[in-house]
């Protein structure tokens, strides 16, 4: 689901500028590549439900990934649509992209190594890129930021979880675990 983000995110970003059919249809494919990989994180998480004991996983964090998955794709495709609402001759969003990119890569690879994500950036460099830029557009970026930053806490909190020792399973006529 991330990795499918990052490449709308791209697509999004290296076609803003594109008001054509052509450009349209890509994000579009993009857009239906997110939806795909989102409903598969989507049923792994209810067949990692199913197989663990309510315990066993740290529910809060997978969820918040996954509300926010598609809370970022959302946001996306908000800034995408918005290139057909505004002026984009003279806006560029290379730099928000060269800023964002390596924490969306680090995401990906955090997910798929099962590692912490390395800390979150200070974004005062992302502030100052966007500063200029239309407010529309601005806007659309400070949310992609958040929901980022949002993202990036849930697979941490879920990195930390994971490491957490199992709790051990309560007896008959136990309410505390053990």
């Amino acid at each position: 689901a991330l990795r499918a983000n990052r490449d709308y995110l791209r697509a999004g970003v290296e076609l803003f500028g594109d008001r054509s059919e052509s450009a349209s249809r890509v994000l579009r494919a993009a857009r239906r590549e997110v939806g795909l990989a989102a409903a598969n994180a989507e049923a792994s998480f209810q067949r990692l439900l199913a197989e663990k004991s309510p315990g066993d996983v740290e529910m809060a964090p997978v969820m918040t990934f996954l509300v926010y998955s598609r809370r970022l794709t959302a946001s996306i495709a908000a800034l995408a649509i918005t290139r057909h609402t505004i002026e984009t001759k003279a806006v560029t969003l290379e730099e928000f992209l060269r800023i964002v990119d390596p924490v969306m890569n680090d995401l990906v690879e955090t997910v798929a190594e099962r590692r912490p994500p390395a800390p979150f950036p200070h974004l005062e460099h992302t502030e100052s890129a966007i500063a200029a830029l239309p407010p529309a557009v601005r806007a659309r970026l400070t949310r992609l930021l958040r929901q980022l930053e949002t993202l990036h806490d849930a697979l941490r909190r879920w990195a930390v979880a994971e490491q957490l020792p199992a709790r051990a399973p309560a007896t008959a006529g136990q309410t505390e675990p053990v």
